[in-house]
């Protein structure tokens, strides 16, 4: 069983067709927000976000964080794939400078949140920040380019 859920009605009407043509019918799609999604407790083995925590100011990132928890089942994982920048102060310059060119301004308060603090708080176990390889050799001390800074934040119920 597969539950989607997105704020963007135009997202899931596109998740839905796409879901028919692969002839998945274990997926169902759910309007709501991260924060409040309207789904059962203590349901899921796994809850995802893909580029979603960088989109929110840090008080709805805590409360995602906290249905996070409340959907899960006991022993469930979460995992969230973002940008979380390390400490080096040229990577800082450089992901803050895109915020401020895209549009992204809340890129630099989640970075500077305590993400792992935050997940331990609401009861996350093993909780770890991981670099996430886009493209092989993304990770590679060979590549010598500057890339985003992709990162998995995983933490076990």
């Amino acid at each position: 069983k597969i539950d989607g859920v997105d704020l963007s009605e135009p997202c899931l009407r596109l998740a839905a067709f796409t879901a028919s043509q692969d002839q998945a019918t274990n997926v169902h799609y759910h309007q709501a927000t991260a924060q409040e999604t309207g789904l059962s407790s203590s349901e899921y083995n796994l809850v995802t976000s893909t580029m979603t925590l960088h989109e929110m100011p840090p008080p709805a990132v805590e409360a995602m964080v906290e249905e996070t928890y409340r959907l899960l089942g006991d022993g469930g994982y979460v995992v969230h794939l973002d940008f979380l920048a390390d400490e080096d102060p040229f990577n800082r310059f450089i992901h803050y400078g895109h915020s401020k060119r895209n549009n992204e301004p809340y890129m630099p308060p989640l970075n500077e949140m305590d993400i792992v603090g935050l997940h331990e708080r609401v009861g996350f176990k093993d909780v770890q920040v991981l670099p996430f390889e886009e493209f092989p050799g993304a990770l590679d001390a060979s590549n010598v380019n500057w890339r985003f800074p992709w990162a998995l934040v995983v933490a076990r119920k």
